[in-house]
């Protein structure tokens, strides 16, 4: 009987001392100051460490709990086109209806009360379709693609507060879930969720005016004057020689007593790194700049620098994509890279005069045929602006930025008149679909 309490005794003990190791990196995590944390994210650490601690809840942690459901309503409301008298008073009676059954469907209402009252829907959803079933389906389509559009417009969001795992969920057809763990200002995070999408159609910077800041950036890094190296700094078309270097090496930093034991590196082009460290952590895709995954942080770290901030020129903004994309490297291994662009500071059109946007497959009788693109249009402001500033710029480039992410940069062909417009060179209808749903992109739903 001893030895068997003695046996528990021991398991007991065990358990004990293992459960107080997984505590450890828990505790640790609890006690750094923003200070340390900062640091750690920096030499590329932090992720590794918040991997392993236990997190903890709404309930003990605390934080915002969001549900944002789309207004079906007032979606149907800014579809609709020729607005009469009979058109008012007869959404009226559905709003009302929808407000009495809130268990039902807006959509499965409006059908029925449509079809009692042989009210045709058609003239007032043109281009959906004749029969008032097919305008409904196209306005459930609507529906859903305002929930898709609001869910990465959420996420894209989130990312500005550092949250490690945020729950962002879509519940149904209408509804999205958001709950963010630790915030420690939930009016400010409530706020830029729900605000308006900014979407702009902006310049790229011309290539000299790009090379030219990327040299003032290697200066900084270097901490020599700027203008030794003006008309310098160039991100050659050629093959990398990469190495790893630490960030403590890249940025000057001294690293804490605290030792981490984690891969604190970056990915640099040591043929570069000596007189160019900037430089060393991009790539070239082509005509755009290409930034490996593993380096985002560094080079986020370069450009939110004051003193970069100081010597880059007022009219310039620098955007990421807001994705990454797969390459295929010399060794043959494939690597995630965003693209970093330098655009204009003020944008050109804004997505407030987009009236409609869809994907699709090019016709038979173009140079598009069966190719994915995307047909946009614009009231007549957008159209006038859109007129003057396709014109003055064909040849260049234009970045479609959605919340200062960059969607897609294609090139002014020639000058666009009239409203329409049409994106291509688009990878499949995906992509396409993507583009449309960045271009619809508005206010968020009311939660």
């Amino acid at each position: 009987m001893q030895k068997k309490f003695m046996l528990n005794y021991v398991i007991i003990g065990v358990l004990l001392v293992w459960a107080a190791w997984q505590l450890i990196p828990t505790f640790r995590y609890e006690m750094m100051s923003e200070e340390r944390k900062e640091e750690l994210r920096m030499q590329g650490d932090l992720e590794r460490i918040q991997e392993r601690i236990i997190r903890r809840g709404l309930d003990l942690q605390g934080g915002i709990h969001l549900v944002l459901e789309v207004n079906v309503s007032q979606l149907t409301q800014n579809i609709a086109q020729n607005k009469s008298q009979s058109y008012y008073q007869f959404m009226n009676q559905v709003e009302e209806q929808f407000t009495a059954q809130m268990d039902r469907d807006y959509f499965d209402i409006l059908e029925e009360m449509a079809k009692a009252q042989n009210f045709r829907l058609a003239r007032h959803f043109p281009g959906r379709g004749d029969e008032n079933s097919q305008i409904i389906a196209s306005l459930r389509k609507e529906a859903a693609d305002a929930v898709i559009r609001s869910e990465e417009i959420i996420r894209n969001r989130v990312d500005q507060f550092g949250v490690s795992e945020p729950t962002i969920q879509r519940q149904g057809d209408r509804r999205i879930i958001v709950e963010l763990a630790g915030i420690t200002d939930p009016e400010r995070a409530t706020n830029l969720i729900q605000s308006t999408a900014q979407l702009e159609f902006v310049l790229l910077k011309d290539p000299e005016v790009v090379q030219d800041a990327i040299s003032r950036i290697d200066a900084v890094v270097k901490k020599v004057d700027p203008e030794t190296l003006k008309d310098t700094t160039t991100v050659e078309d050629r093959v990398s020689q990469d190495k790893e270097v630490t960030i403590e090496e890249l940025f000057g930093l001294t690293k804490n007593q605290e030792d981490t034991g984690g891969d604190s590196t970056a990915l640099v082009d040591e043929t570069i790194f000596e007189d160019r460290p900037f430089s060393a952590l991009l790539r070239n895709l082509g005509n755009d700049i290409g930034v490996p995954a593993e380096n985002y942080y560094a080079v986020n770290q370069v450009l939110k620098n004051p003193e970069v901030q100081r010597v880059l020129p007022a009219d310039i903004r620098i955007l990421w994509s807001n994705t990454t994309e797969t390459f295929t490297t010399q060794d043959g291994s494939q690597k995630e890279f965003y693209r970093l662009y330098f655009v204009n500071r003020d944008a050109g059109l804004t997505g407030e005069v987009i009236t409609d946007a869809q994907a699709t497959l090019g016709g038979m009788d173009g140079s598009n045929m069966g190719q994915p693109i995307v047909n946009v249009s614009m009231n007549s402001e957008g159209a006038k602006i859109w007129s003057r500033m396709t014109g003055a710029n064909v040849g260049k480039r234009i970045a479609i930025v959605l919340d200062d992410k960059v969607q897609i940069a294609p090139v002014i062909r020639d000058r666009i008149t009239g409203g329409r417009t049409v994106i291509e060179g688009l990878a499949n209808i995906e992509e396409a679909k993507d583009i449309e749903i960045c271009l619809k992109a508005g206010a968020l739903p009311a939660p």
